[in-house]
């Protein structure tokens, strides 16, 4: 399990440079930008994305046979991969958060944490917990088209929040906190389902 981990935050690193640099990019955005929780929420999605990327990248390398032969079941392998996608995500709203509290020193941005917290974390989510299902039960070839689908639905919502993230005091803050809640409550069905396909796929 340990190993399965290492390996796909290695691939992440040596595989995904220009979408951290792009990143970057969005969180410099983030702290000088007049729009700053958008730039800062569009890295939450474009860390969604990762998951996808390494599934692609295993299939192409012909990775899945591979790890049949190894004395890890089909739930390991699955598991690792949300488990690093959570560890991105994380790592993700960290530096988020410490580019608000940056950009409210320089700028006097306004700090709202909490409310960008909570579209930040169903955000990130939003991607894999669609796709991964799909992906460990069809390959990446068959449903390369989950990109194409979870992208859009996802810039759709970004497109819908997106002049609330401008102003996140415009946020209903009650009923918004429960986001984060159902996002990770999602998440683990996500995986489970995850689990349960993968074991049904003949690879």
């Amino acid at each position: 399990m340990k190993g399965l981990i290492y390996k796909d935050v290695l691939l992440c690193f040596k595989n995904m440079r220009a979408l951290f640099l792009l990143n970057i990019v969005y969180l410099v955005c983030g702290v000088f930008g007049e729009a700053a929780q958008f730039f800062l929420l569009f890295t939450c999605v474009m860390i969604g994305v990762q998951p996808m990327s390494l599934q692609s990248l295993d299939e192409s390398y012909g990775w899945p046979r591979f790890a049949a032969a190894l004395p890890v079941t089909r739930a390991q392998v699955v598991s690792a991969r949300y488990l690093v996608s959570i560890f991105y995500m994380v790592l993700n709203w960290g530096v988020c958060v410490l580019a608000l509290l940056i950009g409210h020193s320089i700028n006097g941005l306004p700090l709202q944490i909490g409310a960008f917290l909570s579209l930040a974390v169903p955000l990130s989510m939003s991607v894999p917990m669609l796709s991964l299902p799909i992906l460990f039960r069809f390959g990446a070839q068959r449903g390369r088209l989950i990109y194409i689908v979870c992208i859009s639905l996802v810039c759709g919502v970004m497109g819908a929040v997106g002049g609330v993230a401008g102003n996140l005091s415009n946020v209903p803050h009650i009923g918004l906190y429960w986001a984060p809640l159902i996002g990770a409550a999602l998440y683990a069905l996500s995986w489970q389902l995850s689990i349960w396909l993968y074991k049904r796929r003949e690879l």
